[in-house]
Order: C-alpha cells, then structure tokens, then sequence
C-alpha cells in the first residue's frame, strides 16, 4: 500500500487517500502533483514549478528536509548497482535497463533515499528539468542553466511546503547546490557537496571533448595528473586542509549512517565498483574510459546502454554534445568563472567531499571550494 498526500492544488498533507500499487487513481488537476506507484515507502510525484512539472521521490517523516542533487542527465539510477527489483538486471551481464527502476526509486542516490533516518529526515530527490521524468521540456543549457536549476530546486521544496532545506549535491548538482545556498541563504540549512567545480578550465574541457592524453586521467591511474592544478592560467589553489571525507557527513547531518552518504558511483573508485558488480579488476575496464562525453557513439555499451534505454539514443546524443557546449561557455568568460564569486556568499554549514579515484573531478576544485566556502570541512 503505497500512501498518497494529497490536498489542494500544489499542497500536500499526510492525511491524504490511500492507494494500492497498480489500482487507478483520479488524474490531478494540472497544479497538483502527480503520483504514480513505486513503493511502499517512497512516494513518486510531479508537482508545477516555475512553468515546469518537476518530478521528484520523497521518503521520510522527519522535520530535517534533505534535498538530493543529481548530476548530469539526473542519473535517476546506478550504472554499477543494478536493480533493487527482481528484474535481474545487472550491468555485468549487460542486460537491458529494468524500466520500472528508470522510473521510480533507483537513482544516484539509492543509500540516501534507503539509509537516511526516516524519522529525523524527509527526503526527497528530483528530476531537474529536462531529465529523467521532468520531461518535457527537453533539457537546454542557456548560460544561466544552473542558475536556473538552483531556483528550480528551492521553489521545489517551497511547494513541497518545507520551509527550509538542506542540500546534498553530487557533480552538477553540487554546483546547483552551492548556487542554491549562496542565493538563498535564508532557505538552506546545511549542505553537503562531491563532485563539484566552481570554475572551468582547459583541462576539464579536454576531459569532456575525449582529447589525446585523457585516459591515464580518467582511470585515475596516473598519480601525476590526478589533483594537477589547472593549465589555463588560472591560479593553483593554495594547499587546503585534507578535505572531509564521506564519513563526516554524518556529523553534519546527525543520524545519517556513514555509508548513506556515497552516491551510488563514486568516492572510493573502481575497485568497489567492480567487485559490487562481481567482475576482477582485470575483467572490467573502467567505466570512465570514454572518449569523452560529446560523442556517446564511442561510449562503452556498459555505459551507454543503461542511458540509452532511459532517454532513447537521440536524446542522450544530443544532451551530451549541448552539455559538452553549455559547460564550455563557462570557459570563455574571466576564470572560467561558474559560481566562484558566489562562494563567499555561502553562510551554511558545508562539507565539501571529494573522491580521490573521481575520473571527471580534479582534486584542485575541492581544495578550491574548500578555502573559498567560509567555515566549510
């Protein structure tokens, strides 16, 4: 039995119908959210936001908001994780995508939506637009992009009725997160934030365009170029102290259990990795040598086809090259300037995690939100 909050337009309240998995329901009026069935502890909704339907998951009963962040395309589920239904899928065996899980529960964030303490938190994880089941709109990357998601997620949670959030943010979602908190310092309450980059240089667009010399990088097996201050000319960041680690969140959050707070495929590399999905490192190459991200043709079909079956090859084609561009526009402008001038503005308590194996991320840019985010671990 899944239950359904329901009140008037665009409200929720916990008093709301119930309904079985599989039976119909009324269709919403246009500003109501918009359920459909997933499981018996996390609701799967739409809700108007900013001329938008936002599709969001919320678990939990808790007065603490926690706001989960997703990368690029949403990721709404694990490349390594496979299906928590028994679909037996798994990506070892390159199985096709499980479509149940593309829609509802596995995301980047499966040990937060499942582990979090559902007393103390009230968690939710969304869909920006243009990904996942924030659809349509197709996605576009406008210069004001992650501006525009940072606003997108704070009305989010206002309609949600929260009146105030914290923030957990992984790669474009952790910039969308520091955006967020800069803007609306009076909303979020802490954040936690992996993956992320306040600025863009060329070395991270070679990484994106698939340039010679990217794979001893993105294996993260060249212990040279792994935290390599950027060549652009943009200053190296001074030595920071160690960055936290994934564990203190815990600290931040109170009751989040130490594993809660590792998205499902990062920090600690493909070692874990592999041996979730039962293959020997020598059995399964990287995930991440990729030519790139613009072209997905020359994806792995490993990483490829889970995508694929969620977007359709057209949409993921396209989305990949106009993120590879959208991002790109950032490197022209002084610094390469994304939000680094809002990091000062950040007055909540923040842990900036970076994962020394991360094949996208420099270490640089956690050292460089680090020294810039006052107070932050």
């Amino acid at each position: 039995v899944q239950r359904v909050k329901s009140e008037s337009a665009g409200q929720e309240t916990r008093g709301g119908a119930e309904a079985r998995v599989g039976a119909s329901c009324p269709s919403p009026a246009a500003d109501q959210p918009r359920f459909f069935s997933c499981s018996t502890s996390v609701t799967s909704a739409s809700v108007a936001v900013n001329g938008v339907q936002l599709h969001y998951q919320r678990t939990g009963e808790g007065e603490h908001a926690v706001l989960l962040l997703p990368g690029m395309l949403g990721l709404r589920f694990s490349l390594f994780g496979g299906c928590s239904r028994e679909c037996g899928w798994a990506p070892a065996q390159g199985r096709p995508l499980c479509r149940a899980s593309a829609r509802c529960g596995e995301t980047d964030f499966g040990p937060q939506i499942k582990k979090l303490n559902k007393e103390l938190f009230t968690v939710v994880a969304w869909d920006p637009r243009g990904y996942g089941r924030s659809r349509p709109p197709d996605r576009d990357f406008p210069r004001d992009f992650f501006e525009r998601d940072a606003k997108d997620a704070v009305d989010l949670m206002k309609a949600l009725r929260f009146p105030k959030a914290s923030l957990l943010g992984w790669s474009d979602g952790g910039i969308t997160a520091l955006i967020a908190a800069a803007r609306f310092p009076a909303y979020v309450s802490k954040m936690v934030v992996w993956g992320a980059n306040a600025y863009v240089t060329d070395e991270d667009q070679r990484i994106y365009e698939g340039r010679p010399g990217r794979s001893r990088l993105l294996c993260g097996t060249d212990a040279e170029t792994r935290g390599r201050p950027p060549q652009t000319g943009n200053p190296p960041s001074p030595a920071a102290p160690a960055v936290g680690g994934l564990r203190d969140s815990g600290a931040l959050l109170r009751g989040a259990e130490s594993a809660s707070l590792r998205p499902s495929c990062a920090a600690k590399g493909g070692e874990e990795l592999r041996e979730s999905a039962g293959e020997s490192d020598a059995d399964r190459p990287c995930p991440f040598c990729l030519p790139g991200i613009r072209d997905v043709s020359k994806w792995s079909e490993k990483t490829r086809k889970p995508l694929e079956a969620l977007y359709g090859f057209d949409y993921l084609a396209r989305t990949c090259e106009q993120w590879v561009d959208g991002i790109g526009q950032f490197r022209h402008l002084p610094e390469g300037n994304i939000c680094r001038h809002l990091l000062p503005l950040v007055q909540c308590p923040t842990l900036v995690v970076h994962g020394e194996k991360d094949p996208l991320v420099p270490r640089f840019h956690a050292d460089f939100i680090h020294k810039h985010v006052r107070g932050s671990r």
